[in-house]
């Protein structure tokens, strides 16, 4: 579960912590938005209001003559107190000499039949010297229109909007606004909360597979596998780790197959010297030249498989130490051939050598010579008589290519990989006499290897095995 994992935790936080900062950031951008468009908003209208009035106070002022006989009109009181059912302005009636100003009285009375006190403000009446005439002391902020009689300024209306800590229909309908708003960013706050723990247990599932993973690799269960979740980044973790386990138990298997090959390979001279001095000491068997010989050669077979065994672990752990110097591949071979000229003629072997003359490659004389040396003991061992063994060398490009080539008998398709293995022996067989130690070609691997180049097998057209082998090509500067 997630509530069990600190790092479910904190993906947990993290994005939820996310969204709440943006959930935040958004209502407050929506609240100051929504409160400014509608003050704005309510600011138009008032002043719209204030102008209308402005225009009937005007028409007061020329009906009038001063701001004098303006004011003692009782109806201004409910104006300027903010009393929103206050009655028309200048419900009286007043007559006039001239047919003009009639007209003008008509029109002014139906303007102050319908003009009423605006329901969110303060309203203040100043005269041409900007003298308070009516009205509360109002902020500089305050809404401000003129009174213009005849194109002359004779005063003006001051207005201050109060929407907050009112009563009023638009006070009430932005406190709704405003309520509907942070239910919306609460209800938005529980989704992601919902949300953020979805994802933080998707997330967690891969990471705590992989963390059972590794777990069990430190166990050296080297079978464990983890099911990929998907094509991303933790998918392709997920694939690795496989490859890294698939890595390991084949490391495994052949650690394990290593111990056992050489425990074996190393046994079998042991127990032949242990049984025969035991023979000797018991007097069962007389110490002649013949068992003598016999030991001895057990223990050269015992300090060549040592050797062997040193030369690889040296190779693959990078710290053979290799004298380069510039080498003539096709003389070193030439060299070579010569002594096992005899021993293939011998066994009936015909030999077949195409060299291209001064191919150099950058290498240790003596170790391509050995390379070289198991490759043909691996032919005089396999190869059957009557046969033919080619060696060939040429340029390749930038590389210097070497084959060595026998008539057969072929190694399956299906082994060709393995040849190269430790103790590996294609006939199966664990008798040394038919086989070897299976060391040779594991040597020549790490030989050519250690020499920056590539050694690979193949199936021969003569119809046995081909070895290539793949040098770096250095002419001598």
């Amino acid at each position: 579960m997630i509530w069990k994992s600190r790092l479910g935790w904190k993906l947990f936080s993290v994005l939820m912590l996310n969204a709440l900062i943006i959930i935040g950031v958004m209502a407050g951008a929506f609240q100051l938005s929504i409160s400014q468009d509608f003050e704005n908003l309510v600011r138009e209208q008032a002043r719209d209001r204030l102008e209308q009035l402005a225009r009937t106070l005007g028409q007061a002022y020329r009906v009038e003559g001063s701001w004098e006989g303006v004011l003692r009109r009782p109806e201004l009181r409910g104006l300027f107190m903010m009393q929103p059912s206050s009655p028309p302005l200048y419900s009286s009636k007043k007559k006039k000499d001239d047919d003009d100003e009639e007209d003008d009285d008509d029109d002014y009375k139906d303007r102050r039949r319908r003009i009423r006190p605006p329901r969110v403000m303060h309203i203040s009446l100043f005269d041409q010297k900007d003298h308070l005439l009516m009205g509360p002391l109002l902020p500089l902020e305050s809404i401000s229109v003129p009174i213009t009689v005849a194109g002359e300024d004779v005063g003006r209306l001051a207005g201050s909007i109060h929407l907050r800590g009112s009563d009023t229909r638009e006070s009430l309908f932005l406190e709704r606004q405003m309520l509907l708003m942070w239910v919306l960013a609460g209800s938005m706050a529980v989704m992601a909360l919902l949300v953020a723990f979805g994802v933080s247990a998707y997330l967690l599932r891969p990471i705590r597979s992989l963390a059972g993973g590794t777990r069990a690799i430190a166990e050296r269960n080297f079978t464990v596998r983890l099911e990929p979740y998907g094509k991303d980044e933790l998918g392709q973790l997920a694939r690795d780790f496989n490859a890294m386990a698939a890595d390991l138990e084949s490391f495994e298997e052949e650690r394990r197959r290593w111990i056992a090959d050489t425990s074996h390979e190393l046994g079998t001279p042991l127990a032949v010297l242990r049984g025969e001095i035991e023979a000797l000491q018991d007097g069962i068997r007389e110490p002649t030249p013949e068992r003598l010989t016999s030991l001895h050669h057990e223990v050269v077979h015992l300090t060549r498989l040592v050797e062997d065994l040193k030369l690889i672990s040296r190779a693959e752990a990078g710290r053979l130490e290799l004298n380069l110097r510039p080498v003539e591949l096709t003389g070193l071979l030439e060299e070579t051939v010569q002594r096992f000229e005899a021993r293939l003629q011998q066994k009936g072997l015909q030999l077949q050598l195409q060299a291209t003359p001064d191919l150099y490659v950058s290498g240790d004389s003596e170790r391509l010579e050995q390379v070289l040396g198991n490759l043909l003991e691996n032919v005089l061992r396999y190869a059957d008589a009557p046969g033919t063994v080619r060696l060939s060398c040429e340029a390749a490009g930038d590389q210097v290519r070497c084959r060595v080539e026998d008539s057969g008998p072929g190694v399956p398709a299906e082994l060709l990989s393995q040849l190269f293995d430790r103790f590996f022996r294609a006939e199966g067989s664990r008798n040394r006499a038919t086989g070897g130690s299976g060391l040779g070609l594991a040597i020549c691997k790490n030989l050519i290897e250690a020499h920056g180049g590539r050694i690979s097998a193949q199936p021969s057209a003569l119809g046995g095995l081909c070895i290539d082998l793949q040098l770096p090509h250095k002419p001598p500067t």
